[in-house]
């Protein structure tokens, strides 16, 4: 990548493994802007970049961390990228400290709280990536079950919702997918209240070797992973590299693919601007849950 020069901070999640770091890492190269990065476990960047990089603790399934973490990047200053790459695959549905289902916290909640919190930090014009997946859209067909609805009152609190599934692990799978689809409906909000900024959701495919299954034994995960790729369009796998590339290019506002409000996939290697699903598109729907989630969130 060609090397930029900016004052303005640089903001990512889900920057210490598998393609957020290899696009961390690139980015780190390419640029001389303050990089803060949130995370769980700092030893986990490299010392190739730690002396290019801010590490603040961040734990998306406490509110409290979100807060702190915050307000470490808003006593750095202005903000010209947002990367709210972050996320996991549960195997179990969990409840955070919070009382929120966790999949739903970690994966969108805490997107939708930082990107609030700094709201006063982030530049007008800058820009936001925010890490979607294709199992959003029930007509993908992907091997995860599809969300069934995008209310922020049942997926935050499962137990509440009458169409649960009975299968735990269906229903940790669902809560994936779901808020999944959440996030790409706070891209797509967010593009319509930030007319000057550019915010654009990213799938990344298929992608073996990341940290997302986590809560999984890596035995179960090599055994699924060639099941799941054979289960779904060939053009719907990607490679670590070939993700991490896309998001680079993405972060660093030098992708030829994307403006504000767009769906990127990665399609065959590629990323290509494509249609996230039809629930996403429907504009009554994100303004419901961005209301919905301000109410959990007790945000004014």
């Amino acid at each position: 990548m060609p090397e930029s020069k900016s004052e303005k901070s640089i903001v990512m999640t889900g920057g210490t493994a598998g393609f957020g770091l290899i696009a961390l890492e690139m980015v780190a190269q390419a640029t001389d802007a303050p990089i803060i990065v949130g995370a769980r476990d700092r030893t986990r960047i490299p010392d190739t970049i730690k002396d290019r990089v801010i590490i603040q603790p961040l734990d998306l399934g406490s509110r409290r961390s979100v807060a702190a973490f915050c307000e470490a990047v808003a006593d750095v200053g202005p903000v010209g990228q947002l990367t709210l790459n972050a996320g996991l695959s549960p195997r179990k549905l969990k409840t955070t400290e919070d009382g929120f289902d966790r999949a739903f916290q970690v994966n969108y909640l805490s997107n939708f709280e930082i990107v609030h919190r700094l709201s006063e930090v982030l530049e007008p014009e800058a820009g936001i990536v925010i890490t979607s997946s294709g199992t959003h859209d029930p007509e993908e067909k992907t091997p995860p079950p599809p969300p069934r609805h995008a209310n922020a009152n049942l997926l935050a609190h499962p137990s509440s919702d009458p169409d649960l599934d009975k299968i735990g692990g269906r229903a940790a799978a669902r809560s994936y997918t779901a808020s999944k689809l959440c996030s790409t409906m706070l891209s797509l909000e967010l593009a319509r209240r930030r007319p000057r900024g550019t915010s654009i959701s990213f799938d990344p495919g298929l992608v073996p070797g990341t940290s997302l299954t986590r809560e999984f034994p890596q035995w179960l995960v090599k055994l699924l992973i060639p099941i799941m790729s054979r289960t779904m369009p060939r053009d719907r796998t990607s490679t670590l590299s070939a993700s991490a590339t896309a998001l680079a290019y993405l972060m660093a506002g030098r992708s030829l693919v994307g403006a504000n409000g767009d769906y990127v996939a990665m399609r065959g290697g590629y990323p290509i601007v494509t249609a996230p699903s039809e629930l996403a598109r429907n504009d009554e729907a994100r303004q419901r849950l961005w209301s919905d989630s301000k109410q959990l969130l007790e945000i004014n």
